[in-house]
């Protein structure tokens, strides 16, 4: 489409014709989307707060300058509309007990689904066979997302050090839930 086809749709979509405003927003629609997607990283709420910024520009056609173009009239819209989805959105500090509580509530009804329940238990006591710091340090980075830098510090030690605990850990846990997934009894680190 011309610039020329462009502002004869602005002109008759100022005018009143519904045909011509739907043109304009089938024309600018597919880039306003794609301008919050790439922002939102969630198609469905890019949808929508493209759809709130289309309603804004119909609503508001009347003060739109006809001589410049449409879109990056439109796209100032979406942008608008965006910071104040992400505005209003922002994170709301919840009690970490909560969190804790809402994850093994997910985790659990995740097992129900799809029957991992009894793998869920053999974790439990595979991680109940971590002694000392291994399990302190499996329980600060896994369970408190705590960084291994952080973890090396209150240890006294490199966050490689950290690092290298970790990947024993986590090739005991591997062994002991396949161990126990096989029958072959108990394990201990």
């Amino acid at each position: 489409m011309t610039d020329v086809d462009e502002f004869d749709l602005v002109a008759r979509a100022k005018a009143g014709e519904s045909a011509a405003l739907d043109a304009l927003i089938r024309l600018h629609q597919g880039p306003a989307r794609a301008f919050l997607a790439a922002r939102l990283h969630d198609v469905s709420m890019a949808d929508d707060l493209a759809q709130d910024a289309f309603v804004i520009a119909c609503a508001r056609l009347d003060s739109f300058d006809p001589s410049l173009p449409f879109y990056p009239w439109v796209h100032g819209i979406a942008h608008n509309v965006l910071r104040h989805h992400l505005r209003t959105r922002r994170a709301v500090p919840t009690d970490p007990h909560d969190l804790a509580a809402l994850l093994d509530q997910t985790v659990h009804e995740r097992a129900d689904r799809l029957g991992d329940h009894d793998h869920l238990d053999l974790l439990r006591h595979c991680l109940e066979g971590l002694a000392g710091t291994t399990a302190e340090t499996v329980r600060a980075h896994y369970f408190e997302a705590r960084s291994l830098s952080d973890i090396a510090e209150v240890q006294g030690r490199s966050a490689k050090a950290v690092g290298v605990m970790l990947v024993r850990a986590r090739k005991f846990l591997h062994d002991c839930l396949l161990a126990r997934i096989q029958g072959h009894g108990e394990a201990t680190a």
